[in-house]
């Protein structure tokens, strides 16, 4: 559980941006955040969206939100567009990069290793 309501607050606030950003649907928000489509995780997550409530937020999905800030951050560097930074998100040409799904589909895996090695070889392309 996160203690500082701040750190929830900022976190969630870009998740947000984020997500409007690369035209995620519901059910992949939840899923990036570690949630299912369970009646019970989508009031969590409304819950923390509209900033009410820290139940169920851990370090982990703080961990992800990290992850997905710095993915965006690279792909704004990389991309002068919005729509070439989603489209190589979504591009199936990309999956030998980032193994073997398109990028888009790591990040709404679910799982904290997918968006670490999307992070990684954004970062990787960024620094060069």
């Amino acid at each position: 559980m996160i203690s500082r309501k701040g750190d929830f607050k900022r976190a969630i606030y870009q998740f947000n941006k984020i997500v409007l950003f690369f035209d995620l649907l519901l059910h992949q928000k939840m899923t990036i955040l570690g949630l299912s489509d369970s009646h019970d995780d989508y009031t969590k997550y409304v819950r923390w969206v509209t900033n009410q409530d820290l139940e169920g937020f851990t370090t982990d999905t703080l961990l992800k939100i990290y992850y997905m800030i710095g993915i965006y951050k690279s792909l704004r560097i990389l991309f002068p567009t919005k729509e070439q930074a989603v489209d190589w998100l979504r591009n199936d040409s990309m999956a030998t990069v980032v193994g073997p799904y398109p990028p888009l589909s790591r990040i709404i895996s679910g799982d904290t290793r997918d968006l670490k090695a999307v992070n990684d070889h954004l970062n990787s392309l960024v620094i060069v």
